[in-house]
């Protein structure tokens, strides 16, 4: 693929390419920006490879589909990451990972009650993964089911004790109540465990900031 590039294969987002080489590459292109935090500039890439397109479902396309789903989630482009996570469902509807993403593409478009059908799914055919049952949890919440929400996040802790993200909702959902003693105890959790991603990072800043201007 990298040779294919160096002949001029590729040359930028705006050129249509066709065949397999050309979303395969495209894919990739994507996914060097989406690492570097270019999330407009991924989705173009994803455009470049078809992804919007009404393209039959095909197994080989799945990763093409996976990836379109998180980086035009990411972007913003809620419809078009609809589109790729129904293909990538469609394709392989025994794949928890498909339903997790359907289910948080949905909870984006606010389509909350669907959302927590295709999270279900997801949590059916793998319980012990935790990321569905934060989104259950997020979607939850927005449908004002808050202790069904505390309820979900906290199996999130019994599955792994040290999971930052249920951490940060639970305690900013404790911040929402105006319950300082209990967003503490999240801080302090929070605190000692390694941070894994950047949108991790950034929600855990924000919750750090909006306990310290209540609470200190």
């Amino acid at each position: 693929l990298r040779a294919a590039e160096q002949r001029g294969v590729a040359a930028a987002p705006e050129q249509a390419w066709r065949g397999v080489i050309g979303w395969r590459l495209a894919l990739g292109k994507a996914l060097e920006e989406y690492e570097q935090g270019e999330v407009d500039q991924a989705a173009a890439w994803l455009a470049v490879a078809d992804v919007e397109l009404a393209a039959p479902v095909a197994a080989e396309y799945s990763q093409l589909y996976f990836w379109s789903c998180e980086i035009l989630r990411a972007a913003g482009r809620t419809r078009a990451a609809l589109a790729a996570c129904e293909k990538l469902v469609a394709g392989d509807p025994a794949n928890a990972e498909a339903w997790n993403q359907l289910g948080a593409s949905l909870h984006q478009a606010k389509r909350y009650e669907e959302a927590l059908q295709a999270l279900a799914q997801a949590i059916a055919l793998d319980p012990q993964w935790t990321l569905p049952r934060i989104h259950t949890g997020r979607s939850l919440r927005a449908l004002g089911r808050l202790e069904a929400a505390v309820t979900e996040f906290s199996q999130v802790l019994q599955i792994e004790p040290h999971n930052v993200w249920a951490r940060v909702e639970l305690g900013t959902m404790a911040l929402d109540a105006n319950d300082c003693a209990a967003a503490a105890v999240h801080i302090k959790a929070i605190a000692s465990q390694p941070i894994s991603s950047t949108a991790l990072a950034r929600r855990a800043d924000t919750f750090s900031k909006r306990y310290r201007e209540m609470c200190d």
